[in-house]
């Protein structure tokens, strides 16, 4: 493509197989570049969405599963535009019969639904301390799957981040 801007599909790819790698190190490295992607609003190809649905609900690959969870989680954060299609999407995966995949898909709505918390404080400054206080406890809660205290403390973050009037 000619737009410097333009995440290529050829990125995508690659950063779909960094997401999938059983090396940590690589999968950190993926997962940090697609919450820059999504943190600076750079354009992704149409079908990027799709596909990290396709590896959300692979039935073989628990580090896809997972990789594109993060990835889901990073869209719905940082593209509110995104936001409601990614759910959208989810929602109609969330009827499947297959348990792993539903599983999936019910974390990452869960993990959604902390994104959309946050936006309260945002879109509800009165609410900004509330919010920001039960991200934190969500975060360092003892009783919570890490997954869901790294998407508190990721959101915290992001809220943080933001100018509240």
């Amino acid at each position: 493509s000619d737009d410097p801007g333009l995440i290529t599909q050829e990125v995508v790819d690659v950063l779909e197989r960094g997401l999938m790698d059983e090396n940590p190190y690589v999968f950190s490295i993926a997962t940090r570049i697609w919450k820059e992607i999504y943190s600076h609003s750079l354009p992704v190809p149409d079908q990027t969405v799709e596909i990290l649905m396709i590896l959300l609900t692979d039935q073989s690959d628990v580090l896809a599963r997972r990789a594109a969870a993060l990835a889901l989680f990073y869209a719905s954060l940082y593209d509110q535009e995104l936001a409601p299609v990614v759910r959208e999407r989810l929602g109609e995966l969330a009827t499947t019969q297959e348990p792993i995949s539903k599983i999936w898909v019910i974390m990452t709505l869960d993990m959604i639904d902390i994104v959309d918390s946050a936006r309260t404080a945002i879109d509800e400054p009165s609410q900004y301390e509330s919010v920001a206080q039960r991200l934190k406890l969500l975060n360092e809660s003892q009783y919570l799957a890490d997954d869901y205290k790294w998407a508190a403390g990721q959101a915290l973050g992001w809220l943080q981040e933001q100018q509240v009037p």
